[in-house]
């Protein structure tokens, strides 16, 4: 569990670097370059990114645990499919908005 923890918090750290709203497609293109067209591992990382995500709803139930689970999930895939990562950037950017809009609501 702690090789998976720390493989989670290296990936963060990577894609927290770059700015809202590029973030993943910026690390989609560092891992495009360093794979350099190996399919194997691409689709390696959409299926462990799927099952990820499958065992986040299981554990969705759960406080904590769930949430990581899918969000890894969700940066696995985009890390090898443009459009997602394209997706989850926008996604990102929306999510932040909505967020703001409700601290400021809350706090009024």
């Amino acid at each position: 569990m702690k090789i998976i923890k720390n493989f989670i918090q290296e990936k963060y750290h990577k894609i927290k670097k770059d700015e809202p709203g590029q973030r993943f497609v910026n690390y989609y293109k560092k891992r495009q370059q360093k794979q350099q067209g190996n399919l194997v591992l691409k689709v390696f990382y959409i299926v462990i990114g799927i099952l990820l995500i499958i065992t986040g709803v299981i554990f969705g139930f759960l406080p904590g645990p769930g949430f990581v689970f899918v969000l890894t999930g969700l940066g696995l895939i985009g890390s090898q499919l443009k459009f997602f990562a394209l997706i989850l950037d926008k996604g990102e950017i929306k999510l932040r908005h909505w967020l703001r809009k409700l601290k400021r609501n809350s706090s009024s």
